[in-house]
């Protein structure tokens, strides 16, 4: 059964380049699993994640250079 698209998820193209992107959520946004965003922080297909609050994710910047296909 699919997720439902989270409000953040919805909006990110508002949010500014510094908002925190939760696992989950950049997961909606790649179209894929966390399982796999996890796999891509191990293989170093994807930044270090950073923690804020005790939740990993990236920067909203970040997830924009990836979208952009500028980040590695």
């Amino acid at each position: 059964m699919a997720q439902p698209v989270k409000q953040s998820v919805q909006k990110f193209s508002n949010l500014p380049d510094n908002a925190h992107i939760q696992i989950r959520d950049l997961a909606q946004l790649l179209g894929c699993s966390t399982c796999t965003i996890h796999r891509k922080f191990k293989n170093g297909t994807l930044p270090e994640p950073v923690r804020v609050l005790g939740h990993r994710g990236l920067s909203a910047g970040t997830v924009r250079q990836i979208l952009a296909g500028e980040e590695r």
